[in-house]
């Protein structure tokens, strides 16, 4: 969608067959964006998702699929032996919660397991399009999608490409990483107990109460004003300047006067690159 809002296209593939012929292989870049295209991938919990399913799988199977089959044999030779219809129900009531685990089956590996917790979002998908340009993933919090357009600022003013696609993404199981990074926001207070979503949804509202905790994507293209001219495109917003620093405070507190004084260092450099006022 952002390419598409940007007005950069996805042509064809083809890839030639030992018979000579051609076979349609997906879409990607127009070949003259490729070498100059770049991907940020901002996210907080990469991979951790798949690692807890992978863990919960091994030891479902493990602690529970093998126990079960005993189990399976206990129920049935008591079912031929009990008579009394109550304690069969209690029984069968027991013995089908613990079945539900084992509905899988046995634990076998992933071999792409490495893919999944190698963080490899922003390669894969640069193979998916073919963008060759740099490339990287970080993490920088809350602030994580921000610091990725400052980086691509930064490259493209350092000439490492021409346009930079930053993507912010986290995905959030409830019954994976779900039920732990709730636990966690709710433990140091940084997540909502409103039950009304529409109290809770007030971005900068002094009466915000914490976060809503979820899954969400973005993704915003950063290019070189004279690309973009080329293409005659206008593009829809300009960046008059970007700033990368940490207040070496606390992890889940806001260090408010160092914050204040970066912002205002950061209006002051915009306003002498573009000879603007800030009133």
């Amino acid at each position: 969608e952002a390419l598409r809002d940007a007005g950069i296209p996805l042509v064809p593939q083809r890839r030639k067959t030992s018979t000579g012929g051609y076979l349609f292989s997906g879409y990607a870049l127009p070949e003259e964006m490729q070498e100059t295209t770049g991907i940020i991938r901002a996210s907080i919990f990469p991979g951790f998702d798949s690692i807890i399913d992978e863990v919960t799988r091994y030891l479902t199977s493990k602690h529970i699929n093998g126990p079960s089959r005993v189990f399976e044999k206990i129920y049935y030779s008591l079912m031929e032996k009990v008579e009394n219809e109550e304690i069969k129900k209690q029984i069968t009531d027991w013995f089908f919660s613990i079945k539900k685990y084992t509905e899988n089956g046995d634990y076998s590996f992933n071999r792409n397991l490495l893919l999944k917790l190698g963080f490899m979002g922003a390669p894969q998908f640069a193979q998916m399009i073919q963008a060759k340009g740099p490339n990287t993933q970080i993490n920088s919090a809350c602030a994580s999608m921000t610091q990725g357009i400052s980086m691509a600022e930064d490259w493209l003013r350092a000439g490492r490409c021409e346009r930079v696609i930053v993507i912010g993404s986290e995905a959030v199981e409830p019954e994976n990483l779900g039920q732990w990074l709730y636990s966690g926001f709710l433990a140091i207070g940084a997540a909502t107990v409103e039950k009304n979503v529409f109290n809770a949804a007030k971005p900068f509202n002094a009466h915000i109460n914490g976060t809503i905790i979820g899954s969400g994507a973005a993704a915003v293209i950063v290019e070189r004003a004279d690309t973009v001219q080329k293409r005659g495109r206008a593009g829809q917003a300009e960046i008059l300047g970007t700033v990368s620093g940490n207040s070496a405070f606390h992890g889940t507190r806001i260090d408010v006067s160092h914050i204040a004084e970066v912002m205002k260092k950061m209006i002051e450099k915009a306003e002498k690159r573009h000879g603007l006022v800030k009133e």
